[in-house]
Formats: C-alpha cells, structure tokens, sequence
C-alpha cells in the first residue's frame, strides 16, 4: 500500500529561543543533524518516502536544505501555511495532496526513530486510525490521553497539572474524513483550532483511534538546554567513523566520527560518543569529552576543554576555554580563557519555573572576548559582543554590548 506522510514544520519554537530567532525548530542541530531529518530518514526507512512538509515560519530554511528530497530517497512536496492558526489548519493545508484512505501525520520537531513508525504501521496495519501515545513526565508540555480498551477516548491539551503521564506524541495514522471535521472557518483562515480539538470531535461522532504505546525513541525539546540532552541520546545511539586527517599523538576513546577534511592535531584528546564535523581544526592539545558535537567548518585552539556540549556550524574557540554542558549558536566566537562551568540552576521562562543543571547557551554570530567568565544557567541572544575580562551573571538580549 503506498504511504503518504505530511509532516507539521510551520512552528517557531519560542521557548527555544535564542536558537529560534532565525531558524524554525525543526532545522536546529542535533548530533550536527536537523531535528527534521531525523523523521525524514525514519519515514524513508519505512519505505514512506512521498511527503509533505507544512511550512511556516523561517520556511525558506527547510527548502534550501532538503530541497526535492532526492538526497534522503525521498519525495517533498513543501505546502505554507502562511498564518499560524493551529495544527488543524496547518493540516487543512495539505488537503488535496491526500489521495489515500489513510495517512501519516508528524511533527517535524519531536526526534523520532524508524522503531515508533514501523510500530505504528504495523499496530494499525495500514487500515486503521491511531496514535502513538508515550509515558513521559514532562506532560505539561503535551497533550495527554484519557484510553478505554486500547481506543483513545478523550485528548486534553497541554495543562499546568495534567493527570496523566501517557502523552500524545503527535504521530498519527489519519483518515481522509478528518478534513471534514475541520471547522469552515479554520479552513478559511478566520479561526485557530488544534488538531486535538479536530480528533475528540471525531471519537465523538464514532470514529475508533487506537493507542499505540511507543517503544521505540521519541524525544522533544522544550527549553534551549534541553538540546543537550536530546544530543546526548542521540550520540549514545551512533557508531563512529573517522575521515579527515589525525596527527601523531592523538587519543581517540569510544564512538567518535570526525569528518571529511577535518584535521586533529596532535596532543589532543577525544573520548566517544562525540562528533566533529566537516573541516573543522581542532587542537593541538584539545580535550573532548563525551555527547560533544562540534558542527562543520569550526576551530577550536590548544588547551581548550568542551564537555558535554552542542558546537554549532562555524564556531571558532580559542585557547585556553572551559566549556560544559553549554550549546554555541552558528558562527559564534569564544577568544582565549574564557569560562562556561555547569551548574544546578532555576531560571523563570515565559512564566514557567523550572530547574536544571546547564552551561551557557550562546546564540548566533556572538562574541565572547577573552578572560571571560559566564555564569550557568546564562543565555546570551544574537549578534551580542562581550568585551575582555567580564563576569556576567545575566541573560544578554539580541544585539547587546557589553563592556
């Protein structure tokens, strides 16, 4: 049976922010790969492979790097939605690309391994409705389910106190009749309606959708720091390869990939699972410690240290910096000593409280002058500059100086 998917990648992911500014979610790094290339390559590894992304914000971004499709054996179809009203209207968009009984709705920004679809593809046997479901405990964040023998009975959407840990993953297998349900006037683009709202209406009116429970890998990021996390499950899973040149005197321990036309100088030190990207230089004398990624085209100097860390592409680190659990931005610069330790911390984010151990996150094209010393827990936001020989112990907004 031919399989279509139409994968949701319109949204901007503001709690991620600064990483957000002038990338939608779905296009930011983990393991130095897109969060949406990841459900790109479980679908085709599914035999799915005729797909539609529903575009939005910042969706120039996601044609310029998958274009056609051809180099994931695919086949994109890109449809906008040039509102943001909802998921239901985000998937109204793709109403005439469906020509099947059934097909296959995902999230471009939840990280999910070929495992869950092959599950859900064989639970309902290409014939029946249904939904991946997950116990997870940040459920606040989801929508949870209310299940009867195995058939989905009510979903609430995302709330403070939810009173279940059995979430809706956002991957669905879907009838063509959901379209109808689909109020007219999200269909015109006069109203905001989630897709939850679309599939209770549904069950409702008699429609059966099965739970599917998720054995497989599902992962989502909330917050910035949380990208650590996602990229340190995801580098846990992978075999390393080595390309590029390696000097004499290197150590290289565990699952490490280096890439093409990427030099390791000598002295350095390497523990997997870690990756570096393509043409980069690192070292002489360089530690990397483990669930590191360091994306393509960045240098990092002698004696610096990065531990548990996602090093975005064309980052260039000097020497003599300590780096822990901290996310650097595209094209960022860090000069020489210059500190970034973990810690506990309890930050207040769009009204949300929450705590976590972290580094620092650093977006985009910032500088970080030398002798620097960066509380955890800080963001720093785009295109800011910190001179030489500052302590800061604050969030840094966009475009910011501070001497």
């Amino acid at each position: 049976m031919r399989m279509k998917a139409i994968i949701l990648a319109g949204g901007e992911g503001k709690r991620l922010r600064p990483f957000t500014y002038d990338r939608p979610k779905v296009m930011l790094p983990i393991a130095n790969k897109p969060i949406l290339e990841y459900v790109i390559k479980s679908l085709k590894e599914n035999f799915v492979k005729e797909i539609a992304i529903i575009t939005g914000y910042k969706g120039e971004t996601i044609k310029d790097y998958f274009k056609n499709g051809d180099e994931y054996g695919v086949n994109i179809k890109y449809l906008q939605q040039k509102h943001q009203l909802g998921t239901a209207h985000a998937l109204n968009v793709a109403k005439d690309y469906v020509d099947e009984e059934l097909f296959l709705v995902l999230n471009g920004d939840n990280i999910i391994d070929p495992l869950s679809i092959h599950n859900l593809l064989k639970e309902t046997a290409e014939k029946n409705p249904g939904i991946l479901i997950k116990n997870y405990d940040g459920a606040k964040f989801y929508g949870t389910l209310e299940i009867e023998d195995n058939k989905i009975q009510y979903i609430t959407e995302k709330k403070e106190f939810p009173n279940s840990k059995i979430i809706n993953t956002g991957v669905y297998m879907l009838p063509k009749s959901v379209f109808k349900y689909i109020p007219e006037t999200v269909q015109t683009g006069l109203g905001e309606y989630a897709l939850t709202e679309t599939l209770n209406l549904m069950i409702d009116q008699g429609t059966d959708i099965t739970a599917i429970k998720n054995d497989g890998l599902w992962a989502d990021a909330s917050y910035p720091w949380d990208l650590i996390d996602l990229n340190q499950k995801f580098l846990s899973t992978q075999s390393g390869h080595r390309h590029g040149k390696i000097e004499d005197d290197v150590k290289i321990i565990g699952e490490v990939t280096i890439g093409e036309g990427t030099t390791i100088r000598s002295g350095s030190y390497i523990v997997g699972p870690s990756t570096i990207g393509e043409n980069c230089d690192i070292g002489p004398h360089v530690v990397i410690m483990p669930s590191t990624s360091i994306g393509n085209n960045c240098s990092i100097r002698s004696f610096t240290e990065i531990t548990n860390s996602v090093i975005m592409d064309g980052v260039r680190i000097g020497a003599h910096n300590i780096i822990e659990e901290s996310v650097l931005g595209f094209d960022s610069i860090v000069k020489s000593n210059v500190v970034m330790n973990s810690g506990q911390v309890r930050k207040i984010v769009q009204d949300d409280i929450v705590s976590f151990s972290s580094g620092v996150m650093v977006g985009e094209n910032v500088t970080i002058e030398s002798n620097t010393v960066i509380d955890p827990g800080t963001i720093i936001e785009n295109n800011s500059k910190i001179f030489p020989n500052k302590h800061v112990s604050k969030d840094i907004g966009q475009d910011s100086v501070v001497i």
